[in-house]
């Protein structure tokens, strides 16, 4: 009988150990999955955020260089034929330093030939960039 006992209280232990381990398993499994579902969402969250504030950082940025785009179109210097480049690069000098933001402005005629630049580098070169134009 006591050789029954024993071998019916080590089974005893051995599936309540089993269930406990089992247990403890799943929980540990559940706690991941739902931290990293919610680590995920805040990632996401965070990087949504992040690109909005970019986004729109981009979108002022290309607003205001816009703006300045539009007050130089009116520019009588810069609209007038007559205007020679260094006067040109006057101009655009003048404009450069009461707006900080530009490192240097350039002019091109229509052909893409740079006129003027206020760093005065490749003057008289064509932009690289530029497609022929159509007639």
């Amino acid at each position: 009988m006591k050789g029954t006992a024993m071998s019916f209280s080590v089974k005893l232990t051995s599936i309540i150990m089993a269930v406990l381990l089992a247990s403890f398993a799943l929980i540990s499994f559940l706690g991941y999955a739902t931290t990293n579902r919610i680590m995920e969402s805040s990632i996401r969250r965070e990087l949504e955020a992040y690109a909005f504030h970019a986004m729109n950082k981009i979108d002022r940025l290309l607003f205001e260089r816009q703006g300045d785009m539009a007050v130089l179109s009116q520019d009588s210097v810069l609209c007038a034929r007559s205007s020679t480049p260094a006067l040109i690069t006057e101009r655009l000098r003048d404009y450069q330093s009461k707006n900080k933001v530009y490192s240097s402005l350039s002019f091109f005629n229509l052909d893409h030939i740079l006129v003027a630049d206020t760093s005065d580098k490749d003057i008289g070169e064509r932009y690289r960039g530029a497609r022929e134009r159509r007639k």
